[in-house]
């Protein structure tokens, strides 16, 4: 008899497996130099607007944003800051979007790494000020 966190552990497991194969294959694709994925810059704003309004989405998504680019043209975007994406429904961006998440995942990670690393030395410093 499989428990509810049997259960939910091993749909958790096929959800990332299936996330990591569409990585996989957009990665296939960066590989051939047809994909490129970097961070947007204040030029992509009228791409990253016709690309939301393709996707049924009135603007695109805020805070910092990396997009995936194919044959020079934007095919999908996120937000780093809540994961908002945006992807042309007119082509197969399952895996890009997923490749997209994998990158805004390191990307938050090395923020959340260097956050860590200033605090104890901000804390030394306050110490230093009260005993002062």
């Amino acid at each position: 008899m499989l428990s509810y966190s049997t259960l939910s552990g091993a749909i958790a497991a096929e959800r990332e497996r299936a996330l990591r194969e569409k990585a996989r294959t957009a990665w296939k694709r960066r590989q051939t130099g047809a994909l490129q994925i970097r961070a947007a810059a204040d030029t992509d704003a009228p791409a990253l607007l016709r690309l939301a309004r393709l996707d049924s989405q009135g603007r695109p998504p805020a805070g910092r944003i990396v997009v995936a680019e194919e044959s020079g043209e934007l095919v999908a975007a996120m937000s780093i800051d809540d994961g908002a994406t945006i992807a042309n429904p007119f082509r197969a961006t399952a895996p890009v979007v997923a490749m997209l998440r994998l990158r805004a995942e390191q990307v938050r990670g090395r923020t959340v790494r260097s956050q860590r690393r200033t605090l104890p030395s901000l804390r030394r410093l306050r110490a230093r000020g009260a005993a002062a």
